[in-house]
């Protein structure tokens, strides 16, 4: 039985989706297509002992040509000499359109995410309190989140 020329293999592996993506971007330019493969790698991270690369497949029949063309890129770059890259001019934007900093309203962006934070807190431990001590709490429970919820807000005021 022969292989399928038109299996997926996996040609490399990167370290970041974002490397594997360049590669993805070096092969498609010269006419080969490929797949980068990140979805276990990125879902996987918070295993400690867990290692699975982000992956970089071709089709098998395109094995040798895309390994050819990754060197051929890598060789490329090893002597690329940044003085002869034009990168453009900086332009100053006028004053008008520069985003506007204000420590006001990054004071009333954290107290609003406080306040999120504080009624959130106080939903999530009524909540547990009811499931601990049956029905019959709920409404004392749910007056004191509101309670709570309505300090919080005062708080932030």
């Amino acid at each position: 039985m022969t292989a399928d020329p038109d299996m997926l293999v996996t040609l490399t592996t990167a370290r970041t989706e974002f490397e594997g993506a360049n590669l993805v971007n070096v092969l498609k330019a010269a006419g080969i297509p490929a797949r980068v493969f990140a979805a276990t790698a990125n879902t996987m991270q918070w295993e400690a002992g867990y290692s699975d690369p982000i992956k970089v497949q071709v089709r098998r029949q395109d094995l040798e040509r895309a390994g050819e063309e990754i060197r051929r890129n890598k060789q490329a770059s090893v002597d690329l000499d940044w003085d002869e890259i034009d990168v453009g001019q900086f332009e100053d934007m006028a004053a008008e359109a520069r985003p506007r900093f204000s420590f006001a309203t990054q004071r009333n962006r954290r107290q609003r995410r406080a306040l999120i934070a504080g009624v959130g807190m106080a939903l999530i431990t009524c909540g547990f309190m009811v499931s601990m001590m049956g029905p019959r709490f709920a409404l004392p429970v749910a007056i004191m989140a509101v309670m709570l919820a309505v300090g919080a807000w005062f708080k932030s005021r």
